[in-house]
């Protein structure tokens, strides 16, 4: 899987938001709560992408009742290396789950024969 995601590339990511509540600690409870969301979210698709960040700014605002946010990337792949990887995945598929899993069960059916022709 992570050389299918490795073809995708997410340039210029801008992610601006302002986190706002009227009393203050709520406010710095959801600043918490969306920055660990954002930048742990990063964290994991820099693993399966490869990303380059332009700006990323999330910060508080006490005394406001509406927040804003905005975000905005560019997606680039190569449509032959998704062909590639796509067709990858479907050999690997192919290959170690499904004929595998048929091969089981007609052997399975064929042993099941043999037994029944034993005991007539």
């Amino acid at each position: 899987m992570l050389k299918i995601f490795r073809v995708f590339r997410l340039k210029d990511l801008y992610i601006d938001f302002v986190i706002a509540d009227e009393d203050a600690y709520d406010c710095a409870l959801k600043y918490g709560k969306y920055s660990a969301l954002v930048y742990n979210g990063i964290a994991f698709f820099s693993e399966l992408f490869t990303v380059r960040l332009k700006t990323i700014d999330v910060r508080p605002q006490f005394g406001v009742s509406k927040g804003r946010w905005d975000a905005a990337g560019k997606l680039y792949f190569r449509l032959g290396t998704v062909v590639i990887a796509g067709a990858w995945f479907l050999i690997t598929y192919l290959f170690r789950t499904f004929l595998p899993e048929k091969l089981r069960k007609f052997r399975m059916k064929r042993k099941m024969k043999k037994s029944a022709a034993r005991q007539k």
